[in-house]
Formats: C-alpha cells, sequence, structure tokens
C-alpha cells in the first residue's frame, strides 16, 4: 500500500479499535483457511435472522473491482445458522494477534516512530534509486568483444543509458 496522509489516518483507526477491544484479529494456528465467508446479522425487528455471502472476493481493491469475482448470497436460516456456527468455532480456537498485528506495524513499517536520522537518509535513498536498484534488465552480452572485462558498474550505466533513452526518445 502506498504510503499517504489518508493510509496512515486509516491504520491509525485500525491499531485504535485493536487497543480499545472495538475489533480483533485471530489466526487460526492448526490449518491454513482459505474461505471468504461474510455473514451479516440484522436486528431484531428487521426482515430476518440475517445473510451469509460466500465466494471469491476478498476485501481489497483487487476482490471488490479489479478482479473478477464469484459470490453467493444465502438467505436461509439453516445456511446462516451453520456458518455463524462454524466461524464461532473457529473464532474460539484462533489465536489472538491483535498485539502482534500492532507491533509489526508500529515496529516494521513506514509508520515506525523511533527512526534514526541514519534510516531516514537510507529510505531516502531507496526511494530515489528504488527503480535502479531494482532493475530486472538483463544485458545481451553475446555481442561484446572477445576478453571483454566485465564490470559492475558498466552495466549499470548501460541499462541506466537504455533507462534514459526509453524516457527520452
Amino acid at each position: 500500500m502506498k504510503e499517504s496522509e489518508k493510509v496512515e489516518k486509516g491504520i491509525n483507526i485500525f491499531i485504535e479499535w485493536l487497543r480499545s477491544g472495538k475489533l480483533e484479529i485471530r489466526a487460526y494456528p492448526t490449518e491454513k483457511i482459505h474461505a471468504k465467508l461474510y455473514i451479516m446479522t440484522f436486528h431484531e425487528d428487521d426482515r430476518d435472522v440475517g445473510r451469509v455471502i460466500t465466494g471469491s472476493s476478498n476485501f481489497t481493491a483487487s476482490g471488490l473491482r479489479d478482479n473478477l469475482e464469484f459470490n453467493v448470497e444465502l438467505k436461509n436460516r439453516s445456511d446462516y445458522d451453520y456458518a455463524k456456527a462454524k466461524f464461532e468455532e473457529l473464532w474460539l480456537s484462533g489465536v489472538d494477534v491483535s498485539e502482534k498485528y500492532i507491533e509489526t506495524i508500529e515496529k516494521k513499517t513506514w509508520m515506525n516512530q523511533n527512526i534514526s536520522p541514519y534510516e531516514l537518509y537510507l529510505k531516502f535513498l531507496y526511494e530515489y534509486f528504488k527503480e535502479e536498484i531494482n532493475q530486472t534488465d538483463e544485458l545481451d552480452l553475446r555481442s561484446r568483444p572477445e576478453g571483454f572485462k566485465e564490470f559492475e558498474y558498466q552495466k549499470e550505466a548501460v541499462i541506466n543509458a537504455k533507462k534514459i533513452i526509453e524516457e527520452y526518445g
């Protein structure tokens, strides 16, 4: 996710909800669960008890907007009861990872408040040079002269020249 003020605000709200207990994150320790299941419970005086949506969509931009996904809404009481009971069973067996999530965000991401000037400088250098650092272009070295001595700085210069030519024609 790209760093932005909007994203940072959202993450801070998320962390606040985790700390207050409004939100909890659990991981199921014994098996990988790949299923996507959304259980909605209605107010008591509403149409019925609730709905279940199951399918391939994640709550991500790709899952909700970009990818072709397939989901099914289940309206029967028996489907709702089964899904809710199964979720509760898995939830009780789950391990609370809320604190681990908070720790990871606060210590291992750009939201770390204890970044030294040197680390900030390294981050600046990375952001400035990341295209060159992560360059995966391979050079076609078949036409080089026999006995040609190969140096890394020469390959980097050719890749950089290629990038400039492509950018400016």
